[in-house]
């Protein structure tokens, strides 16, 4: 019995293609949701249902989605993942309000 129940619904069917379509949604949503607006929007968010920190709580879940990206889709490890995390902070490409990145950022202009 060859139900497609019986099959496995992770398995990719398009092969190399289905996975770069796969990236590339990862990358659109991630980068839409660190527009200033969505940014905005999250922490109020957080606000209304009382998470403790909503700011540090946003980019909390922020690195962790980042990094398990990174870790699925191109196996590093998490020191690795971590690192790149760091070089986009410290370049400036995350904007995060108050950090040492924004700090540093401010200093060398």
């Amino acid at each position: 019995m060859n139900s497609i129940l019986a099959q496995p619904f992770l398995v990719p069917r398009s092969g190399p293609s289905g996975r770069l379509l796969i990236v590339a949604l990862f990358l659109i949503i991630g980068i839409r949701n660190l527009q200033k607006f969505h940014v905005d929007d999250h922490i109020a968010r957080l606000t209304k249902f009382k998470a403790p920190f909503p700011r540090v709580t946003f980019w909390v879940g922020q690195t962790m989605e980042f990094v398990a990206w990174l870790k699925g889709s191109s196996g590093l490890g998490h020191g690795h993942a971590m690192a790149v995390w760091e070089a986009f902070k410290r370049n400036g490409w995350i904007p995060l309000s108050g950090s040492s990145a924004a700090v540093a950022q401010r200093g060398r202009r």
